[in-house]
């Protein structure tokens, strides 16, 4: 898919080695989880189309004409389509209001249309029934928005993810793709235009114009359709086993070109290999160079269009290159079946950029670039944590990044042979059409030979990622680590069910790799080899997605803060086994830089699970804590922070006895009420005669004061009655002189 500057060229600083244990603020969770559909996988199927899809569509004719003077395009396209039901009377079309449509054709015959909300309703001139073929010819002109866009050197597509319909008339969903594809693009005397397929003719027009034909009989999604024109572009080309590479350059850039292309063979020669021979390889590949500014590439079928910033005089584009040509086989040759899949697309692809990256260059380099991924991903998870089915950002290091990360600890998990079988498996159930979320888990499932429900409800329906914190120990020839998974659990981020492996270094019977399953808050683990134990080292080789450290002694299996009524309830668990005197607890607020507060006046004890609630707060205030843990032996370490806000206050209706009482000259009425409302106190004798109103007004929620002068009462005894928000209260009080 369309790749963006941003995740391109951004830098992420490295993640530094993380203190006793942390755990990350609470962060901004997609609301949108959990809906039935993402537990049904058998159905697969996302949300309904946004029109009636009553038809199934088999060929575009797009005829146009580019104005680039006025940045407008004017023409028509065929809609050739066969009814999916009886009595097929009205179809719809995706078409945004940029485009003025002027008239409908069918067999000839003027049809009726209404054109309204990015909807064209066309009546047919001839009914059809069930697996009957039609063709409708909409003609239309316009100044496209988005989808076609003039630059200074001519005019690029880029129609991802629903922008097809912004230039030309279609059912705009990846999951009804056209048999055929025809482009005849009208355009200046001085233009080239590259398009999708192979080149079928170019004619001279009267007038300084001429027309180039570009015919695909592969199936091709709406989002894929391309045109890519210069004022003048520079062509040349090479092949692979047979299949053309052409290549439209700037001609300025033509020598930075032919050295940044010349690893695209190799690169084709690599995915035919690792998956199957390239998909389209009746017609040709290319690549198109643009002035797409916000766009960085997009793999537009057979013919990629790539922005001029990377064509360069050295193989620093190499990853993009790979990634849009990956997409030949995922997203062009396979399209995700609606865009809540879209990480089947990009996530796949960026996975692909790594694999050149490990064929080319090695494990080592392998290993750095998805480390790249990982810290883009954190990156952006510490703003905006959702999760990668139906994301609430398509363009997203979640979408792509996490996205590739999700393909690698599934190689892991299932071992390279079987996993690569799997996914080829998948590809092959899928050629030429497309594919949901749930097929790529059934297909990788029959390869594992059990369920992997778990791993996708965790990383793909969920968000977020685990932080483990580890240590580990030595008593003669034997090793204990212990794992802890610190990450705060919440409905959107779970405790991850994963295998981690473990590199362990004995003095003389060499190197182990044990692999462990990790799923709880703590493990522990013990082996036995011929020799102590001098090293171990949690995921060595990065099979991962995840923050790690080690934390000597860890005796806290977990902390955590929540919000209490007018309080922060803390919550700790030990290790089984942890002798320890007792804790203490510090807080400062999380705003400003005020020093840190001790919590309790006495050394917390107990047994664990341990619950302490701070009622020294402001409600709604945000604070930090963290735990002392003070050993038997005297010796103390720390965990956290962590966060929390304070909850609100929860008052009850009451009336206290005033004070002074007995009163002289002045006394307070002090009273609370649940929520603001209008409140009366009224003081009577005891005969019950009414002899002051002090107070009728306005109360707030919480506590309310009322000073009194009572200088003038009579000496003796008198009764107060509050009555606010329908509720009543009285008391009594002295007067004295």
């Amino acid at each position: 898919m369309r790749i963006k500057v941003a995740l391109t060229l951004t830098a992420f600083a490295a993640v530094s080695a993380a203190a006793a244990f942390r755990t990350p603020p609470e962060l901004a969770e997609d609301p949108r989880l959990f809906v039935p559909h993402l537990f049904d996988a058998g159905r697969g199927l996302a949300d309904g189309p946004a029109i009636p899809h009553d038809y199934d569509v088999k060929e575009y004719v797009i005829n146009i004409k580019l104005d680039d003077a006025q940045k407008k395009i004017s023409g028509s396209c065929k809609v050739a389509a066969t009814s999916l039901k009886d009595d097929l009377r009205e179809v719809q079309f995706h078409l945004e209001a940029d485009m003025n449509v002027t008239s409908v054709k069918q067999g000839g015959n003027a049809c009726s249309f209404k054109h309204a909300s990015g909807v064209l309703e066309v009546t047919l001139a001839t009914p059809k029934q069930k697996n009957e073929d039609f063709a409708l010819y909409v003609y239309y002109d316009g100044k496209p928005q988005s989808g076609l866009f003039f630059t200074n050197k001519g005019v690029y597509v880029c129609s991802a993810m629903e922008e097809a319909r912004h230039w030309f008339p279609c059912y705009d969903l990846p999951n009804d793709k056209a048999d055929r594809l025809e482009l005849v693009v009208t355009c200046r005397d001085d233009w080239y235009v590259a398009a999708n397929g192979l080149l079928k003719s170019v004619e001279a027009n009267p007038g300084g114009t001429k027309t180039f034909t570009w015919v695909t009989n592969y199936c091709i999604a709406t989002y894929l359709v391309s045109i890519s024109g210069a004022y003048e572009y520079s062509r040349f080309g090479t092949s692979w086993s047979g299949v053309p590479i052409d290549y439209y350059v700037f001609p300025e850039h033509r020598s930075y070109a032919e050295i940044c292309f010349e690893n695209v063979p190799r690169m084709m020669n690599f995915f035919s290999n690792k998956f199957w021979r390239y998909p389209f390889a009746d017609e040709r590949y290319g690549i198109a160079e643009a002035e797409m500014g916000y766009f960085g590439a997009m793999e537009n079928q057979t013919c990629i269009t790539l922005n001029h910033y990377y064509v360069r005089p050295d193989h620093s584009a190499d990853h993009v290159l790979a990634h849009e040509l990956s997409h030949m086989w995922w997203g062009d040759c396979i399209s995700p079946g609606s865009w809540k899949d879209l990480w089947l697309t990009e996530g796949l692809g960026t996975y692909c950029d790594a694999l050149w990256e490990e064929h080319d260059k090695g494990w080592d380099a392998f290993y750095k670039r998805m480390q790249y991924f990982a810290q883009a991903y954190f990156s952006e998870d510490a703003r905006h944590r959702f999760p990668i089915y139906d994301p609430a950002e398509p363009w997203s290091a979640t979408v792509y990044e996490k996205g590739a990360w999700i393909m690698h600890m599934l190689r892991h998990v299932l071992g390279d042979e079987k996993f690569f079988r799997a996914w080829n498996n998948y590809g092959q159930s899928h050629k030429y059409g497309h594919a949901f979320t749930h097929e790529l888990q059934r297909a990788m499932e029959a390869e594992y030979g059990k369920s992997l429900q778990e791993f996708f409800d965790d990383w793909v329906y969920k968000a977020g990622y685990p932080i483990y914190e580890y240590d580990w120990s030595t008593a003669a020839n034997a090793v204990t680590v212990n794992i802890c998974q610190v990450q705060k659990q919440t409905a959107v981020t779970p405790l991850f069910d994963m295998p981690i492996d473990l590199t362990i270094t004995t003095q003389r019977d060499g190197t182990h790799v044990e692999t462990v399953f990790v799923k709880d808050r703590h493990h522990r683990f013990k082996f036995t080899y011929g020799s102590p134990t001098t090293n171990v080292e949690f995921d060595k080789r990065g099979w991962v997605l995840c923050k790690k450290s080690r934390v000597v002694g860890i005796p806290v299996a977990s902390f955590d803060a929540s919000p209490a009524p007018g309080a922060v309830e803390l919550s700790w668990k030990t290790n089984a086994g942890a002798r320890l005197a007792g804790f203490n607890l510090y807080r400062k607020p999380s705003r400003g830089d005020g020093a840190k507060a001790k919590v309790n006046a006495e050394l917390i004890k107990g047994r664990s699970p341990y619950q302490y609630r701070d009622a020294a707060v402001e409600a709604g205030e945000r604070y930090r804590y963290w735990l002392e843990v003070v050993a038997l032996n005297g010796r103390r370490e720390t965990a956290g922070p962590v966060e929390s806000e304070a909850g609100s206050r929860v008052y009850a209706f009451a009336l206290a006895q005033n004070a002074p009482n007995p009163a002289r000259a002045t006394t307070t009425f002090a009273f609370s009420v649940p929520a603001a409302c209008d409140a009366t106190i009224t003081i009577y004798d005891l005969a019950g005669r009414k002899v002051a109103v002090p107070h009728r007004g306005r109360a707030e929620a919480g506590d309310n004061d009322v000073a009194v002068d009572v200088s003038w009462l009579a000496p003796g005894v008198y009764t107060y009655r509050l009555e606010a928000g329908g509720e009543v209260a009285a008391r009594k009080m002295v007067v004295v002189r």
